[in-house]
């Protein structure tokens, strides 16, 4: 019964190479840009003399650069090559401790690689980030996968819904928290998390997956109560 769930639910768990804490808004991420570059707009100064009031009535809010290897780390992260990938988050985190999508990223990094200690390096790096910034997107999901792949079920679900109170209309959290529920035998719960979701009106491509999922687990519990009772 799990599989025709995950039929209707199919999704990569991890997104290499991606900041997802992007997906948090307003996180420092989603300002800067690919090149790292800050690109600050500024008036040219015969357009200051022509108009002075207008100029001075710009705001302009400088954007946060990357942080030195932040980029190169995400290129190496991108093709999987983690050794590389790692060291350089971890200088990208000691020139900017604030940047978080580093945090995030570096914990993606190193549960992927799997070495002996990664999983609890992974875990206190989000620990601190979560600490600066409680509702990351981003930083949640990666503990939710860490947590799930630990067996550590119940914080797991709990970071699954704090994104899901933040992003209600959030795919790859509905998706892992239904499918978790279903599968640690939690069906009611599970169902609970497609009707809701179905009831906030979701795009109508996730809405068509979200009602198939329904089906597939209404199917299953119908199941297993003939089961029970036969």
């Amino acid at each position: 019964m799990h599989k025709q769930l995950a039929l209707a639910l199919t999704i990569a768990l991890l997104y290499s190479g991606q900041a997802i804490a992007d997906t948090k808004s307003g996180s420092d991420s989603s300002k800067a840009k690919t090149n790292g570059a800050d690109k600050t707009s500024k008036s040219s100064p015969s357009k200051a003399k022509k108009s002075p009031d207008k100029a001075k009535a710009k705001l302009v809010i400088p954007e946060q650069k990357m942080p030195r290897g932040f980029k190169e780390a995400l290129t190496y992260q991108a093709m999987n090559v983690y050794d590389k990938a790692i060291p350089l988050y971890m200088k990208a985190l000691q020139e900017d401790p604030q940047f978080i999508s580093t945090y995030n990223n570096l914990a993606q990094c190193l549960f992927k690689r799997g070495q002996k200690g990664d999983k609890e390096k992974a875990t206190q790096i989000l620990a601190q980030s979560l600490k600066m910034d409680p509702n990351n997107v981003g930083c949640l999901y990666t503990k939710a996968i860490i947590s799930e792949s630990n067996k550590k079920y119940d914080e797991a679900e709990d970071a699954y819904r704090k994104i899901l109170e933040v992003q209600p209309l959030n795919f790859r959290a509905v998706q892992n928290l239904s499918e978790m529920l279903f599968t640690i035998g939690k069906r009611k719960e599970a169902r609970q998390v497609l009707v809701t979701v179905i009831a906030k009106d979701p795009p109508e491509e996730h809405k068509k997956i979200y009602e198939q999922a329904l089906k597939n687990l209404d199917k299953a519990i119908k199941e297993k109560s003939k089961s029970k009772t036969g």
